[in-house]
């Protein structure tokens, strides 16, 4: 059913995100058997993803929603050998 699948993605505009601007995408994909709308908030100075909202269905009354955020802190890049 992916390969049938119905996707998009689109800007909806910036918000914030605690103190973080990001810019706002709205997504979509539609299967014959299942449906997910999501919102993503990406950090419009990192690229990181800061929030991720979506709506998950597959039926009648078989509906989810997921809410994640995703804080960041102390990451650093491993050390490579020399």
């Amino acid at each position: 059913s992916r390969e049938h699948a119905m996707l998009s993605c689109k800007p909806a505009g910036e918000e914030r995100v605690g103190d973080r601007l990001a810019v706002v995408y709205t997504t979509s994909r539609s299967t014959a058997e299942s449906k997910a709308d999501s919102r993503l908030w990406i950090d419009k100075a990192s690229g990181l993803l800061l929030r991720q909202e979506e709506d998950l269905s597959a039926g009648e009354n078989n509906t989810v929603h997921r809410s994640v955020r995703f804080e960041y802190g102390n990451v650093v890049a491993p050390k490579l050998p020399d």
